[in-house]
């Protein structure tokens, strides 16, 4: 007898050769087929129930690969419960008007990228998702590779091998070729350790932060207002001026700049103490970091929100270390549709953030939707 494994497969084949009366037949179903040689009915006279629990098997791309056989194939594959059904299993219950193009977004590459390839993927996700043609996975798994390597030659022939494949690839110089070629130059010039380039390195810098180069700007305010502690001479590129590195980061709060603002919420609400802090110019004001965050998140900030729901969930920009709270705040988005809110509770199940508990299980079910198959 067929197996229903085996039956669903043979249903699957039939899809796009049933309006033209020809069912083929499965070399693996040859054997079980001569055994059970019952009449199978057209897939087109079953009714639609039976129609839809079969559809319920299919991952959520062969789905909408299935939808383009005819009109009437469309209808049934964009029903809510099939779609729904994702969701539930990502843990996500919400009632919006369009389920099938929610799960679209959930699974598309800007909610990969942003939140499930992180330093904290295992590398045999990020291996599974190299596959798949991530690009930003085969970049963060070099960069896994190059620091699992150690003094062991023998541990490492494995690893560089790997290495290798992965380079070969271009990633790394298709990664080079977005960057301007001050930006390089900067960064080779940092890297040679040289003391005599700091003046190079500052005009370079300056250029491009007058062009609006964000990275460069942040490179000048944060070396205006580094503590000299523990720095080489060659990590000293601006002198140390606090007050100007308060002005620059001002006008850009005023300007409504994003990353200027988070620079500030990050610089009051820090401790005054310790090696690493970055003040930016700033002095400690933990209230004040969250009041300004809070004003923002009330007005609609989606920055803001994740910045609040972050600080609620780890004690930081000023926030009182509460979880659950955090949890609470981004349900409630949820409830209302709040698409970064879904995203953030992907990452939460993923990888214990925003006050979620951390599925352990999470990644696999997840990847298992993005496959083609």
């Amino acid at each position: 007898m067929l197996n229903r494994k085996n039956l669903f497969k043979i249903f699957l084949l039939g899809f796009t050769s049933i309006s033209l009366g020809n069912l083929p037949t499965a070399s693996w179903a040859m054997e079980e087929e001569a055994q059970d040689d019952v009449a199978r009915p057209g897939i087109q006279k079953l009714p639609e129930e039976v129609m839809l629990n079969i559809l319920g098997y299919l991952k959520p791309k062969p789905l909408s690969k299935t939808a383009r056989v005819s009109r009437e194939w469309q209808r049934l594959c964009e029903d809510k419960m099939l779609w729904k059904n994702f969701l539930t299993q990502l843990g996500i219950e919400i009632k919006p008007h369009d389920v099938k193009s929610l799960v679209v977004s959930l699974l598309s590459e800007d909610t990969v990228n942003n939140c499930i390839i992180s330093k904290k993927t295992p590398k045999k996700i990020l291996s599974q998702l190299v596959d798949l043609g991530y690009s930003k996975a085969r970049k963060t798994y070099i960069k896994k590779l190059r620091n699992s390597l150690d003094d062991n030659e023998d541990s490492n022939s494995a690893r560089m091998q790997k290495l290798r494949e992965m380079e070969s690839k271009g990633n790394e110089q298709a990664e080079k070729g977005n960057k301007s070629a001050q930006s390089i130059e900067i960064k080779a010039l940092i890297r040679e350790g040289n003391p005599s380039n700091r003046e190079a390195i500052r005009k370079l810098n300056d250029e491009l932060a007058q062009a609006g180069d964000e990275k460069a700007l942040e490179r000048k305010i944060k070396g205006l207002s580094q503590y000299r502690l523990g720095l080489k001479p060659s990590q000293v590129i601006y002198p140390y001026d606090p007050d100007a590195a308060f002005k620059l980061n001002e006008k850009g709060v005023q300007e409504g700049n994003e990353r200027a603002i988070e620079r500030k919420i990050v610089a009051r609400s820090q401790p005054p103490y310790g090696e690493r802090r970055q003040t930016y110019g700033y002095s400690y004001n933990r209230k004040e970091a969250r009041e300004l965050n809070q004003t923002r998140a009330s007005s609609g900030n989606e920055r803001a929100r994740k910045r609040a729901l972050k600080g609620m969930s780890l004690g930081e920009y000023g926030y009182a270390h509460r979880p659950d709270l955090a949890q609470t705040a981004n349900e409630n988005l949820i409830k209302i549709g709040n698409l970064p809110a879904i995203k953030r509770k992907i990452r939460g199940r993923a990888y214990g953030k925003y006050g979620y508990e951390k599925d352990s299980n999470f990644l696999n079910i997840y990847l298992d939707f993005l496959k083609q198959n």
